[in-house]
């Protein structure tokens, strides 16, 4: 407009033609199979090729087939409705502040206003009520485990899919998959964890890590954890190095708390481990420091968990 001007910047973006070609791969669609009835064999060919767009309408067809909305789609919600993008938001964050009864109102609310016809919310509905349960301890962690699953099969079913090489996730979809590494056990937890960092290294490798930085923490956040559970001690605190350098690159400080206590509890397990002396001070430090940024961030639960790990100390 004339008198308003917004400067910003657009992340997670993606040529729709990669995405197209990667997720019917993904599929084990030939591309005559994915566009019968729809379009030629050439038109899709000439979109995967980048040489020219398709049209919409045999494009939405398209993407419904490969498990994508037709929809614009950001917040892992499909709506262009910017209050219930607020109220997702607002969820998300009574979520991680263990604010479950109020969580689950707001979802409630945000089920009356979306439409679970679309593949992508019931995806987002089925996922977010799992982990409420859970969370509750109204479910067991196979349960968990099968209705994550199930959540992330109504946009992807794909077979053996930790065996892929090149992979298009929407930002729902690796929500469920991360939840799901988080129960998994012994070699299918590490088969997901390596999945997982194969999927961002195609992202580092073009240097664009940036572009995706809201995922790349939320993904690798998880993996930094269950590395260091895993005793894979070097690598977890290699990780947490690596995303807090992006973070600051960024400008982000969310949560960046988390990746300060990883790294001090990694060197904490490794002196426990090979019987060498903790440093009490220097760990009680780090969690002073923790403290301070998630109570400016506003994360009330890690606020009372840092208080509570010092006062331990």
């Amino acid at each position: 407009m004339q008198d308003c001007t917004y400067l910003y910047q657009q992340r997670w973006m993606f040529y729709v033609g990669d995405v197209l070609r990667i997720r019917r791969k993904m599929f084990g669609y030939s591309q005559k199979k994915l566009c019968a009835g729809v379009c030629s064999e050439k038109s899709l060919a000439r979109a995967e090729n980048k040489e020219s767009n398709m049209q919409q309408a045999s494009l939405d067809i398209l993407l419904g087939r490969l498990g994508l909305s037709k929809e614009f789609q950001r917040a892992r919600l499909v709506s262009n409705d910017r209050e219930v993008l607020k109220m997702k938001e607002k969820m998300a964050d009574c979520y991680n502040n263990f604010s479950l009864d109020e969580a689950r109102g707001i979802l409630g609310q945000i089920k009356t206003k979306v439409s679970d016809e679309i593949p992508g919310n019931l995806q987002f509905f089925m996922e977010a009520e799992a982990s409420l349960d859970w969370l509750e301890q109204k479910i067991t962690t196979e349960v968990f485990q099968a209705r994550e699953e199930e959540a992330l099969a109504c946009t992807l079913k794909v077979k053996n899919l930790y065996q892929e090489n090149e992979v298009y996730l929407t930002e729902m979809e690796l929500a469920c998959i991360r939840k799901i590494q988080q129960v998994m056990k012994g070699e299918e937890k590490k088969k997901n964890i390596d999945f997982v960092l194969r999927f961002f290294e195609a992202f580092e490798k073009k240097n664009a890590l940036a572009e995706g930085i809201s995922m790349y923490e939320f993904a690798i956040n998880n993996v930094i954890c269950e590395l260091g559970n895993l005793e894979e001690y070097q690598m977890s605190t290699k990780l947490a190095e690596k995303v807090l350098c992006e973070d600051l690159h960024c400008r982000r400080i969310w949560g960046i708390e988390g990746y300060l206590y990883e790294i001090a509890w990694n060197e904490r397990e490794q002196c426990i481990k090979s019987k060498q002396t903790v440093e009490t001070e220097k760990m009680t430090e780090v969690l002073k420091q923790c403290l301070i940024l998630s109570h400016f961030c506003k994360r009330t639960f890690y606020e009372e968990f840092y208080h509570k790990k010092i006062d331990q100390e």
